[in-house]
C-alpha cells in the first residue's frame, strides 16, 4: 500500500509540474468575490436614499468605476429637471399620470426587451420594463412618493401609494398610470382625438418587492443577456452579486442556472485546470449548494476523461485518486473513473504493444475491482485475442498453454474453445508440415479432432493434406507409394469416398498414360481395366480403355497379326460388350483376314 501511495506521489509531481510549465490558455474565470459596492447595498437598509438607489442602479447595471460620477450627474440632472418642471405641485394621482407622460416624452425613446441596463437609457433612451420601473422608482421618489416594485411571473413595473389608494404604473407605456382605465389622448393642437386603453396583463401572481429586490432584477436580466451571448463567465460574477444583494429564491436559481451554463462551457472547451479551480473554490464559498459540488465533480469527471482519451493516463489517474481523496468525487464515480481508465489504457496498449500488455493492464483493475463485469469480459476479449495472436506467430507451445490453463478456468464459451483449438492444431498441421511432411501434419490433425467437439475443420484440413499428397505422388510416378496412402489409415479417417474415387480415377488415369509409354498399350488397358474393376466404369476409363485396345489392335494388324488382334478384341468385348468402336474394329480384322 506504501508503494502505491508513492507511485501516487510521483504521478502527482509529474502533473504539477505539467500544468506549471505548460502554456496557460486564454480562459474565461469569473469573479467569485461580490463588488465591495455589493456588499455594502446587501448591508443597508431599506428604504434606500436616493443617492444610494443612483449609484446602485449604475453599478449593478454594470457601469464602471470611471463612468459612474458622469453618470450620476447625468441622472440629478434629469431629476432636477423633473423638479422644475412639475414644481409647486403636490403628490396625487394625477402627479403620477403626468410624471409618467413625461418621463416617457422627455427621457424614454424606444423600448427593447433586453435592454435592462440604467445608464442604457439615460444616455440612448432604450428602456425595458426593470430599467423603466427603477427610474421611474427613483424619479417618483425624489418627488415625495411613496413607490415600490411589484413583479410578477415574467414582468416588473411599480405601484405608488397615495393615501390609502395604491395605483399601478405600467413604466413601459405612456398610458401605463392605472392600467385598465380609459385614458383621453389629444393631438397637438389640444383637440381630444380618442381613447387609449392599457391592459392591465397578467397580474394574478403579482408580488411586491423591495427596492433591492427591483434593483436584482436589473442583474438577473443581465445574467440572461450574458447567457445569450455565451459570455458565461461574465453571468456568473453578475449572479454572484446578484445572490449577495439578495439571498432569496429567485436570486439562487440564478446563481446555479450561471454555474450550470459556465461548467457546460469549461465541459465543451475544455479549460478544466481554470474551471474546476473555479467551481472548486465556489463550492467552498456556498457550502450549502449541493449542486455546486455536483458541477465541480462533474468538471473532475470529464477533465480525467479528456487525459484518458488523449493518452494521458498517469495524469488521469492522479487526478482520480487525489479526487477521490478529497471526496470531490464518490464511490460510484470513482469506480466508472477507474474501470474507463483501465479499458481504454488496455485498448490503446493492445494496438501498440500487443494483446500481452492489454492484458497486464486488465488485470491491473480486476486487482482493484476483481468483481467488476465489464474487466472481466475484456480481460475474455484480450486473452482470446492473445492466444490467436500466440498462434498467428507461431508461437503453438505458448498458445496451447495459455488455452488449456483458461479451459481448466472456463473462461470461454464451449463454441470459443473450438474455434482457438480449431485454428491451434490448424497452425501445428502448418508446421509440422513444412518441418517433417505431411504424416506429421496429419498426426496433428488428428490430434486436434480429440480436442473439438466440432471435427469439421480438422476433417476438411486432413483431406486437402492427404488429397494433395497423394495426387503428387501419383504425378511423380510414384504409384506404389499413392497406393498404399489411398488405402491407409490417414486415408480412412480424413478421406472422403468422393475424394478416393477420385485420387483413384486420377491413379489408374495417369499410371495407364504411364505404362502406354513404357510397357505398350495393351499394359496401360489391362491399367485401366483393374480400374474399373476398382471403381466401376468410369466414362473417363471407358473412354481410355478403348483408345488403349484400339491402338494396341492398330499395331497388331499393321505386323499383319489378324488372329492375335481379333483374340485381343473379343476378349476386350467381354469387358465392354457394346462398344462401337471394338465392334467396328473387329469387322476390320475380319475383313482382312478373308
Amino acid at each position: 500500500m506504501k508503494r502505491l501511495w508513492l507511485r501516487i506521489l510521483y504521478f502527482f509531481l509529474i502533473s504539477f509540474f505539467y500544468f506549471q510549465l505548460s502554456p496557460l490558455l486564454q480562459a474565461e474565470v469569473p469573479r467569485l468575490e461580490p463588488l465591495n459596492s455589493v456588499a455594502l447595498l446587501a448591508k443597508a437598509k431599506e428604504p434606500l436614499k436616493i443617492d444610494e438607489l443612483i449609484a446602485a442602479s449604475l453599478i449593478l447595471s454594470g457601469v464602471e468605476d470611471n463612468r459612474l460620477q458622469t453618470l450620476k450627474k447625468m441622472f440629478y440632472v434629469k431629476i432636477d429637471e423633473v423638479k422644475a418642471h412639475f414644481k409647486g405641485r403636490g403628490v396625487s394621482p394625477e402627479l403620477g399620470d403626468d410624471l409618467l407622460r413625461y418621463i416617457h416624452n422627455q427621457y424614454l425613446g424606444r423600448y427593447n426587451v433586453k435592454q435592462t441596463r440604467v445608464d442604457e437609457l439615460l444616455e440612448k433612451g432604450t428602456y425595458n420594463c426593470v430599467s423603466s420601473a427603477v427610474f421611474f422608482l427613483i424619479v417618483s421618489r425624489s418627488l415625495g412618493f411613496s413607490t415600490y416594485g411589484v413583479k410578477t411571473t415574467d414582468h416588473s413595473f411599480c405601484a405608488i401609494q397615495v393615501g390609502e389608494n395604491t395605483y399601478d404604473v405600467e413604466t413601459t407605456s405612456v398610458y401605463g398610470f392605472n392600467p385598465g382605465e380609459k385614458k383621453e389622448f389629444t393631438d397637438d393642437f389640444g383637440k381630444v382625438t380618442g381613447y387609449a386603453y392599457v391592459p392591465p396583463g397578467n397580474y394574478s401572481a403579482r408580488e411586491i418587492i423591495g427596492e433591492k429586490e427591483l434593483l436584482f432584477l436589473i442583474l438577473h436580466n443581465r445574467a440572461v443577456v450574458s447567457f445569450d451571448k455565451k459570455q458565461y463567465a461574465d453571468a456568473v460574477s453578475i449572479a454572484v452579486d446578484g445572490y449577495e444583494l439578495i439571498k432569496n429564491d429567485l436570486s439562487l436559481v440564478l446563481l446555479l442556472q450561471a454555474f450550470a451554463h459556465y461548467t457546460t462551457w469549461v465541459v465543451s472547451s475544455k479549460q478544466f485546470q481554470s474551471g474546476a479551480e473555479v467551481l472548486r473554490k465556489a463550492s467552498s464559498r456556498y457550502n450549502r449548494q449541493k449542486k455546486l459540488k455536483e458541477y465541480y465533480s462533474h468538471i473532475i469527471t470529464q477533465w480525467v476523461v479528456s487525459y484518458i482519451d488523449e493518452a494521458e493516463f498517469n495524469l488521469a489517474q492522479v487526478l482520480i485518486f487525489s479526487s477521490y481523496k478529497d471526496k470531490t468525487i464518490d464511490n460510484d464515480t470513482y469506480r466508472e473513473l477507474f474501470v474507463y481508465l483501465h479499458q481504454k489504457k488496455a485498448e490503446y496498449f493492445a494496438k501498440r504493444d500487443g494483446n500481452k500488455s492489454a492484458l497486464e493492464i486488465i488485470d491491473q483493475g480486476l486487482g482493484m475491482f476483481h468483481d467488476e463485469q465489464s474487466l472481466i469480459q475484456s480481460k475474455t476479449l484480450y486473452t482470446y485475442n492473445y492466444i490467436v495472436e500466440l498462434i498467428t506467430e507461431g508461437d503453438v507451445e505458448l498458445a496451447s498453454s495459455v488455452l488449456i490453463r483458461t479451459k481448466a478456468e472456463a473462461q470461454f464459451k464451449e463454441k470459443d474453445y473450438n474455434e482457438l483449438f480449431a485454428f491451434l492444431y490448424q497452425k501445428k498441421a502448418e508446421l509440422a508440415f513444412s518441418a517433417e511432411g505431411v504424416e506429421a501434419a496429419l498426426e496433428q490433425l488428428e490430434e486436434g479432432m480429440n480436442e473439438v467437439a466440432d471435427k469439421t475443420l480438422m476433417l476438411q484440413l486432413g483431406e486437402m493434406y492427404l488429397f494433395n499428397h497423394i495426387k503428387a505422388l501419383i504425378k511423380n510416378g510414384e504409384f506404389s507409394q499413392a497406393a498404399d496412402n489411398i488405402n491407409g489409415q490417414y486415408a480412412s479417417v480424413f478421406l472422403s469416398q468422393k475424394s478416393k474415387q477420385d485420387l483413384l480415377l486420377y491413379f489408374y488415369l495417369t499410371k495407364a498414360e504411364s505404362l502406354s509409354d513404357s510397357a505398350g498399350f495393351l499394359a496401360a488397358a489391362h491399367c485401366i481395366r483393374e480400374g474399373m474393376s476398382s471403381i466401376g466404369k468410369h466414362s473417363h476409363l471407358v473412354q481410355n480403355y478403348e483408345v488403349y485396345i484400339h491402338n494396341h489392335v492398330a499395331e497388331l494388324a499393321g505386323r499383319k497379326e489378324y488372329a492375335q488382334a481379333l483374340a485381343v478384341l473379343e476378349q476386350a468385348l467381354t469387358v465392354l460388350p457394346a462398344s462401337s468402336v471394338f465392334k467396328k474394329d473387329k469387322r476390320v480384322i475380319e475383313d482382312n483376314m478373308n
